[in-house]
């Protein structure tokens, strides 16, 4: 097994950061959209201002109950923010955050062993340093779609069999449609959920597999408080509303786990169909109403302001914005 190694990284000076800091807390870059699965504005707001304290509008959807973002980010700002801003909030240099990505890799791989087993052609969208491929060297065909450019730099040196493009458009039409496709912590990010899961359906075989993972909105997530609304993430799921995404991309869920790891203290790593290959769907309990329970997930994960709140948020925000 070939391993990913972590590219050198511009570390952005002082004046780079005060001025990166500067532009986001302005809120130029935010700006109004409706749900990103239903449409719907009528909503009701949950938190006016995440971690960064940009008024993000973390508000609950009342019509189909997704808990979403009712101010992100501009989509013409959305390159500039996670080329230039993203990686300096997040905090972690590129060798740190391939060790990361390698060690939820590894869970991963073993969590989803049988999936692989016997998969021809894996897309990982959003593969970063390619970490899961690298531990998916069983499978003949392997693809991987990331946008940042040093983290696909680094993919690549992992095989010339590993094809890696910036964006789904970009694989080659040659290659054998992929019969697994998985999105770890991807899908949160996305604007348009429904319209990507549907591309992701229509590019993959017809008895195609996806696994996806995202956070879970309704775990407890009291260790990282305010940490866990920021402005890149426009989807905060819920088992129900996951479901409810999936399905109106024509994909049915037929497995479901909830896990403490990766990433966060609660995540939600589904298995999906296509909802016309005769797959069965799993049953999920009847959702709690949606505005009470997004309420009280939310009372409990800032149950601590004074250690996970607004406070210690400026501090890290300060910091990171410094480079101290």
């Amino acid at each position: 097994m070939v391993e990913a190694s972590a590219p050198t990284m511009h570390t952005p000076t002082l004046a780079q950061r005060l001025a990166t800091g500067w532009r986001l807390l302005s809120g130029t870059l935010l700006a109004p959209q409706p749900c990103p699965a239903c449409g719907s504005t009528d909503r009701t707001e949950l938190l006016r201002r995440d971690r960064y304290f940009l008024p993000v509008s973390l508000s609950v959807c009342n019509t189909c109950s997704l808990v979403h973002l009712a101010q992100p980010l501009k989509p013409e700002a959305e390159g500039w923010f996670y080329q230039h801003c993203y990686p300096v909030l997040m905090g972690k240099g590129a060798r740190q955050a391939a060790e990361m990505q390698r060690r939820h890799a590894q869970e991963r791989a073993e969590a989803l062993h049988d999936l692989l087993d016997g998969t021809q052609h894996l897309l990982d969208v959003g593969c970063g340093f390619g970490a899961f491929l690298s531990l998916a060297s069983s499978v003949p065909l392997r693809s991987g779609v990331e946008p940042g450019g040093p983290q696909r730099a680094a993919a690549a040196s992992l095989s010339a069999e590993v094809c890696f493009v910036p964006a789904l458009i970009d694989l080659p039409a040659d290659r054998r449609p992929p019969d697994l496709v998985t999105l770890f912590h991807v899908l949160e990010h996305v604007g348009d959920p429904v319209g990507f899961l549907r591309q992701l359906r229509d590019l993959a075989d017809p008895k195609a597999q996806f696994v996806i993972e995202v956070p879970d909105f309704t775990g407890d997530w009291s260790p990282l408080g305010l940490s866990a609304i920021h402005v890149s993430h426009r989807c905060y799921f819920t088992p129900q509303s996951l479901q409810d995404v999936l399905g109106r991309a024509e994909l049915v869920i037929t497995a479901m786990d909830r896990t403490p790891t990766p990433i966060y203290p609660g995540n939600l790593r589904v298995v999906a169909e296509r909802s016309d290959a005769g797959a069965t769907a799993i049953a999920l309990a009847a959702p709690v109403p949606a505005l009470p329970a997004a309420q009280e997930s939310l009372r409990r994960g800032l149950s601590n302001p004074w250690r996970t709140g607004q406070m210690r948020t400026a501090i890290r925000f300060l910091r990171v914005v410094l480079g101290v």
